[in-house]
């Protein structure tokens, strides 16, 4: 019998039409699974999916708000460090300390 986890389990009764039971049947045997095993897996699938969709919708919704004064000022204060760092020009020579 294949776990998906090693996580207490708890037993539960399912009633289900037959033919929904049949696919579920085919399916676990094709994928040498248990109709627990197989009902896991659909079910972990389908929060990930969602828990995707979630992200998604407010990664577009972040980005689709007006900006607030914090995010302003972070900007502001984002863009002066970044111009300060000087990629594109060779390193200063460090000095030995010797005068002429």
């Amino acid at each position: 019998m294949h776990r998906m986890s090693h996580t207490a389990r708890a037993r539960i009764t399912l009633s289900l039409p037959s033919d929904l039971v049949r696919r579920l049947d085919a399916r676990s045997a094709l994928e040498g699974v248990t109709r627990s095993g197989l009902v896991e897996r659909l079910l972990t699938a389908k929060e990930r999916s969602a828990a995707q969709r979630e992200l998604e919708a407010n990664v577009v919704a972040y980005y689709a708000a007006e900006p607030s004064e914090d995010d302003e000022a972070l900007s502001a204060g984002l863009n002066r460090a970044a111009r300060s760092i000087r990629v594109d020009e060779a390193p200063r020579k460090k000095r030995t300390g010797k005068r002429a």
